[in-house]
């Protein structure tokens, strides 16, 4: 009898919740609603729709993924970023780090482009690419491929590792790096 008691008294409290949360919406609703239009009065302006959101300053489309290739000491850069100001940034980045005589930027301006949640650190990434033979990374916000040609299995594990950190569980990465020397 205690426990049937007790569970009428937690209806009876979740009831009253649900009626005054009810009440709530219907008043704010209420509210919300435009004063009838007096005879004579203006009609009340249309609303204006609100405005998009800004592109993240560094981005890149899916459709483009983003390349870094690093070979011979070079890098080349190939996608699509959203602004100007991204792609002048990114190719300041690669030249602090392998000489502005040694990058190739192929980047492109789309506004559309869409950011991947890895590309404010890409700076570290060209860092990675730099030593050793030529590898390439190639992806966008879901994926990145990893190709190239590495001199041990040792080595091949140790990127395909790395990698996997340091772009996150949400990232898929496809080895396709291979062993032996570089052609």
């Amino acid at each position: 009898m205690v426990f049937l008691s007790r569970r009428l008294v937690r209806i009876a409290r979740v009831s009253t919740l649900l009626v005054g949360a009810a009440a709530a919406a219907f008043a704010l609703a209420a509210c919300s609603k435009e004063p009838a239009p007096t005879a004579g009065a203006p009609a009340p302006a249309a609303p204006q729709a609100a405005p998009a959101p800004a592109a993240s300053p560094l981005s890149v489309t899916s459709v483009e993924p983003l390349t870094l290739t690093a070979e011979g000491g070079r890098l080349t850069m190939k996608g699509t970023v959203a602004t100007e100001i991204v792609r002048s940034q990114l190719a300041q980045e690669a030249a602090a780090i392998y000489g502005a005589d040694k990058v190739v930027n192929q980047l492109t301006v789309d506004p559309a482009a869409v950011a991947p949640g890895w590309l404010p650190q890409a700076n570290t990434l060209m860092a990675w690419l730099k030593p050793g033979a030529p590898l390439t990374v190639s992806g966008d916000a879901s994926y990145i491929t990893l190709s190239g040609t590495v001199p041990t299995t040792a080595e091949q594990i140790e990127r395909v590792r790395w990698a996997a950190e340091f772009f996150g569980s949400g990232i898929s990465v496809n080895n396709e790096l291979k062993v032996g020397t570089a052609k």
